[in-house]
């Protein structure tokens, strides 16, 4: 979604993609991984949220680098080599409180690049429309 959300509304074809359904609400968050707990006690993951620590318990639920073809427990771990990785989490509030939410479902991210400038693209097909002449 963030990705489609890039593309201007006239450029858009096809069906607007959309979250997947749930029996559920739940919420979102996404920050930067702080830490991850695999502890047998405790497991959780932290994530910066401008500069907040949230603190969410993971009991179940599915997770996965969502630009890559690894999800799931298709060979990695969520307890390793994460932390500095951007997320998005879902999560249900926590009934007992003692944590930001219990995890539904999680992603790590690269970063998008950034928005180029309309106005460079459009010099850019220009340059290139001339150099055919």
């Amino acid at each position: 979604m963030e990705l489609w959300n890039r593309v201007p509304s006239a450029q858009r074809s096809g069906d607007v993609p959309s979250d997947p359904p749930s029996g559920e609400s739940f919420l979102s968050a996404e920050g930067t991984v702080k830490s991850v707990s695999c502890d047998p006690h405790f497991v959780g993951i932290t994530l910066d949220q401008s500069g907040q620590a949230l603190t969410f318990k993971v009991k179940g639920g599915l997770g996965g680098f969502s630009d890559t073809l690894w999800f799931g427990s298709d060979h990695y771990t969520p307890c390793f080599h994460v932390i500095g990785l951007r997320a998005v989490v879902r999560y249900k509030p926590d009934p007992d409180k003692s944590s930001a939410g219990v995890v539904i479902s999680w992603g790590f991210r690269d970063d998008l690049p950034p928005v180029p400038n309309a106005t460079a693209e459009a010099s850019h097909h220009n340059e290139g429309d001339v150099r055919k002449q």
